[in-house]
């Protein structure tokens, strides 16, 4: 799984901390990434996907992972389907979230439909970046208050962030997420 933020990103979002935690920075940064990644329900850095779809007997298909790069392969009922060498010609062509067909269908049937294809961006969107900096940040500094809610100390009280996603990376992450099994 990739990670959705580097070292040196956290290290600049946190104000240049030490390089004495380099290593337990390094696994919050994988932990988060898987974390953010699972919320998000989809794959955000470019790499390949294999998937078996139910055909539906029209020429239009929406794949599950996107802004799609390339298509690999598309099988219908074991048979290949060529690329389009023109528009209006037969074969496919793809959008950033569709197959479409000239010429064939998706015949209709359950997991008949098999493509392989590139899907994801080149570099990760700098929002999702951002999140995974707050949510390490905030992990790394909550490690010696685990399990506290609040703090009193003189008269005053401090509540901290107790929220599994707190607020502020939620909206960063909210326009990103698939909500929807396709």
């Amino acid at each position: 799984m990739p990670d959705l933020t580097t070292l040196d990103s956290v290290r600049a979002y946190m104000g240049g901390a030490s390089t004495v935690d380099d290593a337990l920075i390094g696994q919050l940064i994988g932990a988060y990434s898987a974390a953010v990644l699972a919320f998000l329900n989809r794959q955000v850095v470019s790499g390949p996907v294999e998937t078996w779809r139910d055909g539906h007997g029209g020429r239009t298909l929406t794949l599950p992972e996107y802004p799609v790069r390339a298509i690999d392969l598309l099988e219908i009922d074991g048979c290949a389907v060529p690329p389009q060498p023109l528009i209006g010609q037969a074969g496919f062509r793809f959008t950033t979230t569709q197959i479409i067909l000239d010429g064939y269908i998706f015949t209709a049937g359950a997991g008949n439909i098999h493509i392989r294809y590139t899907a994801g961006y080149d570099a990760v969107p700098a929002d999702i970046e951002q999140a995974v900096n707050e949510l390490v940040a905030l992990r790394y500094r909550e490690r010696d208050r685990i399990g506290h809610r609040s703090k009193s100390l003189a008269g005053e009280t401090v509540t901290f962030v107790t929220a599994a996603l707190p607020e502020s990376a939620r909206a960063m992450l909210a326009p990103w997420q698939q909500v929807a099994p396709l």
